[in-house]
């Protein structure tokens, strides 16, 4: 292992393999390289973790990596992990308990990973992105009753909206996170 001027490597350092140039000719379906997982780790030495995945067949792609990284960050088995894609239909979803009704202030979902046929930021194009935005916006078109909520683009919203909205817990504040922005999470906004 490397040694640094930081007390303790990242979990990319701690597990980047011995045969990493064996790796270096690997590439997903949307042309993703090891490079490209690693970009934050080699900019931010003092990552704890470094490891971004530019779209989701990295994890199939190198998961000598994912894998471990993955399992000592979060504290599970990721062998044994099941991925949950289909939380069943809206309509039989069931009720929260009124209890619950004063707890839940609000809910955010985080769209831009889990799109199927679609990279992830860092290797998400101008135009691709555009047309994931196009087809979120059409599935939000389709929604009804306590489902409805607002849209808000952040390349037409002024700042004082954006600084409105992360202060309400709307918006995710992480638009100056260098670790991000290294690993290409800020690509075209």
């Amino acid at each position: 292992m490397l040694k640094t001027k930081f007390s303790k490597p990242s979990l990319c350092q701690k597990y980047l393999p011995s045969d990493v140039w064996l790796w270096l000719q690997k590439k997903t379906k949307f042309g993703t390289s090891l490079i490209d997982c690693v970009k934050s780790a080699v900019e931010n030495p003092d990552s704890s973790v470094g490891l971004y995945a530019p779209d989701p067949d990295c994890y199939d792609t190198f998961p000598e990596i994912f894998w471990p990284v993955i399992s000592e960050y979060h504290k599970v088995d990721v062998a044994n992990l099941q991925s949950l894609h289909d939380f069943g239909e809206p309509n039989s979803m069931p009720e929260f308990e009124p209890k619950y009704s004063d707890s839940i202030v609000s809910t955010r979902i985080r769209v831009g990973r889990t799109i199927e046929g679609f990279p992830m930021a860092p290797k998400l194009t101008r135009e691709k992105r555009e047309e994931l935005k196009n087809l979120i916006l059409e599935a939000f078109r389709n929604l009804t009753d306590d489902f409805i909520g607002d849209y808000h683009d952040l390349m037409e919203m002024s700042q004082e909206d954006k600084e409105n909205l992360i202060k309400s817990h709307y918006l995710f504040a992480d638009s100056d996170d260098r670790f991000l922005k290294s690993a290409g999470g800020y690509n075209d906004w």
